[in-house]
C-alpha cells in the first residue's frame, strides 16, 4: 500500500497479483500518482475507489485509463450524476467518470493473494456517501 501527497491532498494504491487499485484522484496529486505507480510496479490500474463525489478528492480520475472498475457509495453515484444535470453548477473541468459499482454497506476490492481493500459506509460523514476505506 502506498500514498502520494501533493498540494495538501492524499491518494494511495495498492499493488497486488490482479493488478492495482488507486482511491482518490486529487487534481494537485493525478499526475504524481501515475508515475509513482510506474515507479513501483508495470501492473495495470484495475480498480479506482471513489471516498466522495467532491472534486477535490476525485477531479483527476479522468487521467486514469479507460476501462477500470469505478467503485462508490451509492450516494456518491447519485451525487456525481445530479451534477452533471446542475444548470447553476459551475463546469466541471476534468470530468469525473462515473462508478461502475456501487455498493450501499460495504464493499470488497480483491487485487488476489491476499491484497484487499474493504470499504465501508457508516453514514454521513464529511460528505453524504463517504466510504471509509
Amino acid at each position: 500500500l502506498y500514498s502520494v501527497i501533493a498540494g495538501g491532498y492524499a491518494a494511495m494504491f495498492m499493488v497486488g497479483p490482479a493488478g492495482v487499485a488507486v482511491v482518490d484522484v486529487p487534481p494537485s496529486v493525478g499526475q504524481h500518482l501515475l508515475t509513482a505507480i510506474a515507479s513501483v510496479t508495470p501492473k495495470p490500474i484495475t480498480h479506482l475507489v471513489y471516498t466522495h463525489h467532491h472534486g477535490d478528492h476525485i477531479g483527476a480520475a479522468g487521467l486514469l485509463p479507460a476501462g477500470i472498475t469505478i467503485v462508490a457509495h451509492e450516494e456518491a453515484a447519485r451525487r456525481l450524476a445530479a451534477a452533471d444535470r446542475c444548470l447553476d453548477c459551475a463546469p466541471i473541468p476534468n470530468p469525473r467518470p462515473r462508478p461502475t459499482v456501487t455498493f450501499v454497506d460495504r464493499h470488497t476490492v480483491d487485487l488476489g493473494g491476499g491484497q484487499r481493500l474493504e470499504l465501508a459506509y457508516h453514514g454521513p460523514n464529511h460528505a453524504p456517501g463517504n466510504v471509509f476505506v
